[in-house]
């Protein structure tokens, strides 16, 4: 397992920490460590090429956060307007 993340690292040294944390629990020493099934396998790196988190790692609120609004951009902005004008709109007086 360590052999082939530090090998992934020397090849690509800003590689993905999900695609570190997949190939890490593929070929895990031991067999409970692995995934259970290849489809497991497989779709965890469906789940990486989407850029959604993979079962591999947990991935931090602020990071699933960060991919939710690259995938979904236009409700994101929505989000974002509306939040700055309730925010905004508290002490805003125009005359």
């Amino acid at each position: 397992m360590l052999r082939i993340v530090l090998l992934l690292r020397s090849l690509l040294p800003h590689a993905p920490r999900d695609l570190e944390a997949v190939l890490a629990k593929a070929t895990a020493h031991w067999a409970q460590d692995r995934y259970a099934t290849p489809g497991a396998f497989a779709d965890d790196l469906v789940r990486f090429l989407d850029d959604v988190p993979v079962a591999a790692r947990r991935a931090r609120m602020a990071e699933r956060s960060w991919r939710w609004a690259k995938r979904n951009r236009a409700a994101s902005i929505a989000i974002v307007a509306l939040t700055l004008l309730a925010l905004g709109g508290r002490g805003f007086r125009c005359c």
